[in-house]
């Protein structure tokens, strides 16, 4: 079940406006499920994808030309920020195309400071964070209790039976792709007790 984002009005404003949008938003915040549900038709790729991920990596040139449709949606750009310049290209040669390039990716300062360096002024930075209270209420109603134990992250609000597994995971999760990434964290059992 979808449930609509109050995100929708902005984002359908920016792709009259500016060349590329990038989502951004913690893991499992929605963003691919909005961009799927937002953009239906649009072509779509993700870099959780191996294969895509290499080509990218290997052939940018080549990776971004097939896409023929007007408005491309590259999904965890996060894993190939390289990507992005050849994206830069590409706007230059048509810099009033609107709404061509929606990337999504998960909060990393590595990815936000090669957007704000090659992208500036080609680019409106959206933020989507877990269900806002009007968003969760659309799916189920809760009380404060509820909200404020089961969060309002869309997987654990449309299927509370899932919190406690969901959130260790997600814990574990972050903790080895994200933060040993960021930091040089040596005991990860230590920093998820202070977690």
């Amino acid at each position: 079940m979808y449930i609509s984002r109050e995100l929708s009005k902005t984002f359908k404003s920016a792709l009259k406006k500016f060349p590329s949008i990038i989502i951004t938003g913690p893991r499992q915040s929605g963003k691919t499920t909005f961009v799927k549900n937002e953009l239906k038709g649009a072509d779509y790729v993700s870099f959780d994808c191996p294969v895509e991920r290499d080509f990218a990596r290997h052939d940018p040139v080549g990776f971004l030309k097939r896409f023929k449709k007007k408005t491309v949606v590259i999904d965890e750009i996060q894993y190939v920020p390289e990507i992005i310049y050849y994206i830069k290209s590409d706007i230059e040669q048509a810099r009033h195309k609107y709404g061509k390039w929606v990337l999504t990716g998960s909060q990393q300062f590595t990815l936000m400071h090669k957007i704000s360096e090659s992208l500036a002024g080609r680019v409106v930075v959206l933020e989507l964070l877990p269900f806002c209270i009007k968003e969760a209420f659309s799916a189920r109603r809760m009380d404060l209790e509820q909200i404020l134990w089961y969060g309002l992250y869309p997987e654990v609000t449309l299927d509370p039976s899932k919190r406690d597994l969901w959130i260790r995971s997600y814990i574990k999760t972050y903790l080895e792709r994200d933060v040993r990434q960021l930091m040089n964290i040596k005991d990860l059992r230590l920093f998820e007790e202070f977690v």
